[in-house]
């Protein structure tokens, strides 16, 4: 008399299954988490008053350092611009214009 055999169980179903819902449950983490950050739903009461614009507010142009295209220009645009993020986009702008 012969015993029927048994195909052996294969594993790769599990582990995929299993990796789909580690993944589920970090995407849902992701989105609807405890840490994730509430926008503020009420809006100001009062318009806040127009400022003018200074002269740090200009739009960058990569024009600090002079025509030039040497790096006696870029130290020039380096000197050149002021602390604020449209002088580092301007300097920025001279870098890459250098380059």
């Amino acid at each position: 008399m012969r015993t029927p055999t048994t195909r052996p169980r294969r594993l790769w179903p599990y582990v995929l299954i299993g990796l789909v819902i580690v993944g589920a449950i970090i995407a849902g983490l992701t989105v609807y988490g405890p840490w994730r950050q509430v926008e503020p739903t009420a809006s100001p009461t009062s318009t806040p008053e127009p400022t003018e614009t200074s002269v740090d507010d200009i739009e960058p142009t990569g024009c600090l350092g002079g025509s030039d295209r040497d790096a006696a220009m870029v130290l020039a645009a380096q000197s050149a611009a002021p602390r604020t993020e449209a002088g580092a986009a301007d300097f920025a702008a001279s870098f890459v214009r250098w380059l």
